[in-house]
């Protein structure tokens, strides 16, 4: 008879909480990055110091430039703490999926063992 390891629910139940938490830190940080990219886009058009020929910078310029990692760099270790969380994000998330799996593993199993028995 094979032993098949089913998942405690309080595991489970850690996981959930888990993946809730890191989407937490996660969707608090990409509302950080939005308003600090907002600020980076509007001093970008009125800061005459980020001109170009004496006219605000276009938009894709702005995108490609600055927007993405700030006008000194400030916006890196934040996008870098995001790909992080998102990363434990999806990890939580597997190892979530995967006790769901070895308790359909088990079901099927132990539905084999029943029908054996017949």
């Amino acid at each position: 008879m094979t032993k098949i390891n089913v998942p405690d629910f309080d595991d489970m139940q850690n996981a959930i909480d888990r993946i809730m938490e890191l989407t937490d830190r996660k969707l608090a940080l990409d509302i950080q990055l939005r308003i600090k990219e907002a600020d980076i886009v509007l001093n970008a058009l009125t800061d005459a110091k980020y001109f170009v020929n004496n006219k605000p910078p276009s938009m894709t310029f702005i995108d490609s430039t600055y927007k993405y990692t700030g006008f000194d760099g400030e916006l890196v270790s934040m996008r870098e703490e995001l790909a992080h969380l998102v990363a434990m994000s999806e990890h939580a998330r597997n190892n979530f999926y995967l006790m769901k799996s070895q308790i359909d593993v088990w079901r099927t199993h132990t539905a084999n063992e029943r029908a054996s028995l017949i």
